[in-house]
């Protein structure tokens, strides 16, 4: 018979009984598996709340991944290695959470650029910016008229005029 609980969503949107992550039973984890979680779930509340349980997952497989490497090479994966990779997935998220929110990868920059970058506000100037337009923005032709940029983007399946006009 199906339980009630197991099937009803808490206060804060998640689906289970409370046991674990949201209520997922992920403290019931057995083997390295509990010992991935054990470390995983130190660092998952320093993401973004609704990025936290990809980023666990995600966590699983880099500790998955790190341990099938020591173990082709005969050592012991710690709970100190285990910390580390955490650390490194933890930064790495932060990189790629900052790039597709600004635009911006610094992780390529030298420590110079990146002190420049520091003195400019909000990266004005910033040599790998990703300058961002609006597709309502209105775009003056020389005479006056001004046409929003949407309208001047190219169609693949426009007929072409130039090309007709040729014949």
């Amino acid at each position: 018979m199906l339980d009630y609980e197991d099937y009803t969503i808490d206060g804060d949107g998640y689906q289970g009984n409370g046991n674990g992550y949201h209520g997922n039973g992920y403290d019931q984890l057995n083997g390295d598996w509990g010992l991935f979680y054990k470390i995983a779930k130190r660092f998952t509340y320093k993401v973004v709340r609704e990025d936290s349980e990809d980023f666990l997952h995600d966590l699983f497989l880099a500790f998955a991944r790190v341990k099938a490497s020591y173990q082709v090479k005969g050592k012991e994966l710690t709970e100190g290695g285990l910390m580390r990779v955490a650390q490194y997935e933890l930064a790495d998220y932060w990189r790629k959470h900052f790039k597709r929110i600004n635009g911006i990868e610094c992780s390529r920059c030298s420590q110079e650029q990146r002190e420049k970058c520091k003195d400019w506000y909000l990266y004005p100037d910033c040599p790998k910016a990703i300058k961002l337009e609006s597709l309502d923005k209105l775009v003056e032709d020389g005479n006056g008229d001004s046409t929003p940029l949407y309208e001047l983007i190219a169609d693949d399946r426009a007929v072409d005029l130039v090309a007709m006009v040729g014949c």
